[in-house]
């Protein structure tokens, strides 16, 4: 497989090597023979493939070469990044099965178990010692170490600028090994002596005398608010300063007028984060969250068992049930994976988790900085974190001896990762538990239908939580039926029942949640004599039309283009905008209620970091009156003060061409609706649809998850979709449409030619979307009886086209797919 020269003798052992790359199996190199002692698998080396110079990690080691490889073309690894593995061993095993049950490549896989900048060494430092041998091989490294003078702390980076081509890091562990150096790792958290500048508010200055010290400067002035929520207790500067979009010249004005603190301390003293006490961990169970806590209490010893479905409504206290859970998984000395569909749920459950687990915690997800983010890593592989909290990603965290894993939401469709490496977090979940023989526990107010028939099955235990902590009620749930508004008032958007309760929660000042699942102000601009409706140049999809930015947007290429003043079609100018966005929905509200607090809060208003956490700040604070959204407001968030929650478009979703859709439309509307009266005031939602006969919105006004459920599995037996089948699609993409139908057609035909009758393989057909981002697209659904036959069923047609030499040139393999679109 390695087409380069070796550089040098292909004898002794050899290294299985996996690198960050689209090839279904590791490449095949050798170890040098000052390497052998060095090199172990779930180790980083670098090493050449393609031509470039690469990070990969060792999988397997050998003694001897695969016979189908020659020798001589098998080149050698170049450097060692760790002397010890930085893959635990139960992740390497799940990283293997992941690449074989979703047909993607090893390397990519173990991409999302490394370190951030998997390719780096961090902050690896190294200074000379005056006693020990220097090994063979490793003058370089020491005399590049001596330009920097004796007792000098080096960072590795240097000397790999100072020796190209050399094994530096091969020869850093030796030379550590011999007692001439003495090295500082990452997991360490940096040279000695070295320091963090932490920020935080003076407790001698009220926010009133902040606000009159900058009333001069608007810049330090608009820092307030943030710093007086997130700097009550030190936090590191550059995290904070990142978090709140602040430079650090503002923060230097603050500190000279006394209005916050700066604090150099030692990289050793770490800071305990001081977070509200909301009761997490003491509450009183309820007889039925003592169920489900002693159900995971029996399975947080080492030993097979059956994964745990926590079906409760909203507001039942799930995350209690599993503090308690993890408490005691942590007393045992085993480790915690806290999983959330989303990164903007992490904050919450973060703080609940810090209250009753401490400084065990940690948060990783990739909007964190980079710093933050690898100090959390570290803090996780040295074993001195032993609690994750993050969305699907943090399943492969490098806890090692994993006793719980937690899947809140466990039905949300974020859990399945859209690009490559394409999985989906709750099956990788429940591998991982599995390889650790660990307890596993699925949470959800709606879970998946195939999750529900599990527990139903008796494949997994079922623990149900029907009521409301403290017996409060359900929301009471009212349905507009949007033809009825239409003609008697004229209204599309807010029918007079919202408005009027609207107006009621602002005279008691209550707080509000309106939801419109779509973005931007309108959904298209429409030319009235030609009907054009500006499509994106790039994909099969009208353009959105975004007031503010006066510009027209792909929600799909982020295709951008200015407000047209006459129609590119025909030249008339009666262009009008159709169809409803968040952007409309709030100036409508504002125009209605102008002296009302109302904002906006959706993946336009969240794209500036920490955007997200200002918004829910605020909100919480009562800063906010009326908190209008897409989905976002559905996902977890707990505000005592809400008390309306009210649905534009209820029913918009089940339109989706997509066997979930009513499915994802009794979820979102389940989850949106439990927002409201989870306080001591009752809650009251309003949907508003213009289809109030289906059986989703009849189900979501009843708060009724069993009755949905048994209308839905009918459907799905009657045409054998999840669960009594499994799924996968293959899509063909390409600019030329005359060649995507023929790779379309071949694929098809050697799916058929290898299945027999163990699956159904339907199309090829024009995906919903049929040209996205340039290239044109046409799937085919193969179906089969079970998991395990859909990699089986697949590689297998491959490898039928690829000897045949008619392997597609841009095909996306989606097994488990979340969505046909």
């Amino acid at each position: 497989m390695n087409e380069q020269p070796s550089l040098y003798p292909a004898t002794g052992r050899h290294a299985i090597v996996a690198v960050a790359a689209p090839v279904l199996e590791g490449y095949t190199y050798s170890v040098p023979p000052e390497f052998e002692q060095l090199v172990s698998v779930g180790a980083r080396v670098r090493v050449r493939f393609a031509g470039r110079r690469m990070t990969g990690v060792v999988v397997r080691i050998v003694d001897e070469v695969p016979a189908e490889l020659d020798p001589r073309r098998i080149r050698a690894i170049e450097d060692l990044l760790d002397r010890h593995p930085v893959v635990p061993p139960m992740v390497l095993a799940l990283a293997e099965r992941v690449a074989a049950s979703y047909l993607v490549g090893i390397g990519e896989v173990l991409a999302l178990c490394l370190p951030p900048g998997g390719d780096q060494v961090g902050a690896r430092r190294v200074r000379l010692l005056p006693q020990g041998e220097v090994p063979d091989g490793c003058a370089p490294v020491v005399s590049a170490l001596q330009t920097r003078g004796a007792d000098a702390w080096v960072e590795a980076r240097f000397l790999e600028t100072r020796c190209p081509g050399h094994a530096v890091h091969a020869s850093l562990f030796a030379l550590e090994a011999a007692g001439a150096v003495e090295l500082q790792l990452e997991s360490g958290g940096g040279a000695p002596g070295a320091r963090r500048v932490y920020l935080r508010w003076n407790k001698d200055c009220t926010v009133e005398q902040a606000q009159l010290l900058t009333a001069r400067a608007p810049k330090q002035a608009a820092a307030l608010v943030g710093l007086a929520e997130f700097a009550r207790e030190r936090r590191l500067e550059k995290d904070l300063l990142e978090q709140l979009d602040l430079t650090r010249a503002v923060a230097t004005g603050l500190a000279a007028k006394g209005i916050i603190e700066r604090l150099s301390l030692s990289m050793d003293d770490s800071p305990a984060v001081v977070l509200p006490d909301d009761g997490a961990g003491s509450f009183c169970l309820t007889s039925a969250q003592r169920v489900a806590v002693d159900m995971l209490m029996t399975r947080l010893k080492p030993t097979a068992s059956t994964p745990v479905l926590l079906h409760g409504v909203t507001g039942s206290g799930k995350t209690e049930v599993y503090l308690r859970a993890a408490a005691e998984a942590v007393r045992m000395g085993r480790g915690v994976l806290l999983l959330v569909p989303e990164i903007g749920l992490t904050p919450q459950l973060e703080q609940r988790a810090r209250a009753v687990l401490g400084e065990q915690v940690v948060v990783v997800h990739s909007r964190m900085a980079a710093g933050t983010r690898a100090r959390a890593w570290w803090r996780l592989r040295s074993g001195r974190a032993r609690v994750v909290v993050g969305p699907r990603s943090a399943v492969f965290s490098p806890i090692e001896n994993v006793g719980l894993i937690v899947l809140d939401e466990e039905q949300d469709s974020a859990y399945k990762q859209a690009e490559r490496p394409r999985y989906h977090g709750r099956e990788v979940a429940l591998w991982r538990a599995a390889l650790e023989e660990a307890a596993i526990v699925m949470g959800s107010a709606t879970p998946a239908v195939e999750s529900f028939a599990s527990g139903q099955g008796g494949d997994w235990a079922l623990a149900r939580m029907p009521d409301r902590v403290g017996k409060r009620p359900l929301p009471a749930t009212e349905l507009v039926d949007m033809r009825d508004e239409w003609r008697s008032s004229g209204r599309s958007l807010v029918s007079r029942r919202l408005e009027s309760a609207l107006a009621t929660r602002l005279e008691r000042s209550e707080q509000a949640l309106v939801m419109l699942n779509r973005r931007g102000f309108a959904s298209a601009i429409v030319c009235r004599s030609c009907g054009d409706r500006g499509e994106c140049p790039n994909c099969a999809v009208s353009l959105t039309y975004h007031r503010q930015a006066a510009s027209l947007v792909c929600h799909y290429c982020d295709h951008r283009e200015a407000v047209p003043t006459i129609c590119r079609q025909c030249g008339a100018t009666a262009l009008h905008d159709i169809g409803h966005g968040t952007q409309r929905l709030q100036e409508a509200l504002l125009k209605r209620f102008p002296g009302a607090r109302i904002e906006r809060f959706d993946a336009d208003q969240t794209q500036r970091r920490g955007a997200h956490a200002r918004i829910l700040s605020k909100f919480g604070r009562g800063e906010i009156d009326v908190l209008v959204g897409t989905q976002m407001l559905a996902k977890g968030h707990d505000f005592a003060a809400v008390t309306l929650v009210g649905v534009v478009g209820a029913d918009a979703s089940l339109g989706v061409p997509d066997f979930r859709a009513a499915e994802r439309t009794f979820q979102l509307l389940t989850q949106v609706a439990g927002r409201a009266g989870r306080g001591e005031l009752a809650g009251e939602v309003i949907l508003q649809a213009h289809q109030p006969d289906h059986y989703a919105i009849e189900s979501a006004l009843r708060h009724d998850f069993e009755g949905f459920y048994n209308r839905e599995i009918e459907f799905r037996r009657r045409l054998a979709y999840p669960p009594f089948s499994a799924l996968a699609v293959c899509l063909c993409r390409g600019k030329v449409a005359t060649q995507v139908k023929e790779e379309a057609d071949r694929l098809a035909a050697a799916l058929r030619a290898v299945a027999g009758d163990e699956a159904r393989i339907l199309g090829p057909a024009s995906p919903p979307i049929g040209r996205l981002r340039g290239k044109f697209r046409l799937h085919v659904l193969v179906k089969v009886r079970t998991r395990e036959q859909l990699p089986v069923l697949i590689s297998a047609a491959l490898d039928r086209l690829r000897a045949a030499g008619h392997r597609p040139s841009d095909l996306i393999v989606d097994i488990v797919p979340d969505s046909l679109m």
